[in-house]
């Protein structure tokens, strides 16, 4: 089931692994600081807010595929969108 504790595209995920309906369950994910589909906390909730939605950041699911998060990654990583940190 999905909550509101499942707030990153990589944790609904893993909530929806093995659910034959998963794909009926799948919501809108953005970020919940600035609203954004493209920040990489979209994504991925361990990384930092980028305020963007510029196409091609890194660790966002809409960015270079070599860089997409992924749970193995957790939230012990270094934070990959540091370099697409912008002025807010």
């Amino acid at each position: 089931m999905i909550s509101e504790e499942h707030d990153c595209a990589v944790c609904e995920d893993e909530a929806l692994k093995g659910d034959p309906r998963g794909m009926f369950k799948r919501r809108f994910i953005v970020c919940p600081e600035c609203g954004n589909k493209r920040c990489p906390q979209a994504s991925a909730h361990w990384l930092r807010c980028s305020g963007s939605n510029e196409p091609g950041q890194i660790g966002s699911f809409y960015g270079p595929e070599e860089h997409w998060p992924s749970p193995l990654h957790g939230e012990s990583q270094p934070n990959d969108a540091d370099s697409t940190k912008g002025e807010r």
